[in-house]
């Protein structure tokens, strides 16, 4: 038992100082276990949706109504955010194959806790980088195409989203990347 306390102590301390917080840490560990969760539950299935039958015009308006939340409301935490996001993006909740998908499957994301609010300013931050969220958009799309003549959808989007997002800090992308792996934004979005 007190090897056990040590051992994870030490590893608390260990990600605490060691430049990615215990609470970014986690969420990453999440945003994995619900990555690998929903490729093993089958949703990692060939008849899913590309990212490049999604609207853009959709996935903009989206990422744009993320963009706009208001930093006072993401400095009120989780709970505001989330209250937000639902108030302000009620007729994105239901989730359905197709252009509404990706950007219901994010809504969903953000409104089940499965993102919190800090990760979400940091994306605000790479949106705002790649000149908006219209314009991370654009990049989005073609940059998955692209990547997937030689790559996996997974490894196609997390290059999607790091060239959409080149101009934004590595704490900010690695954010970004998370937000598009959550288990069914991922599906959703790059299926």
């Amino acid at each position: 038992m007190r090897k056990a306390i040590v051992t994870l102590s030490s590893a608390a301390l260990l990600l605490g100082f060691g430049g990615t917080s215990f609470v970014e840490a986690s969420e990453v560990n999440n945003a994995n276990e619900m990555v690998q969760s929903a490729q093993e539950n089958g949703s990692n299935n060939p008849d899913g949706i590309s990212l490049e039958n999604v609207n853009e015009q959709e996935l903009t308006q989206f990422l744009t109504s993320v963009e706009n939340i208001p930093d006072s409301v993401l400095e009120k935490g989780d709970k505001a955010t989330n209250d937000y996001i639902q108030k302000e993006n009620s007729n994105l909740t239901t989730s359905e194959r197709g252009a509404v998908g990706c950007a219901s499957a994010i809504g969903l994301a953000i409104a089940s806790n499965a993102f919190s609010a800090a990760k979400i300013a940091k994306v605000k931050d790479v949106l705002k980088a790649a000149g908006g969220a219209k314009t991370f958009a654009q990049k989005l799309v073609p940059a998955y195409k692209e990547a997937r003549k030689s790559m996996s959808k997974k490894d196609a989007a997390v290059s999607a989203v790091k060239s959409a997002g080149s101009a934004a800090g590595p704490q900010a992308l690695s954010a970004a990347i998370g937000f598009f792996s959550v288990g069914q934004v991922y599906s959703d979005c790059f299926e």
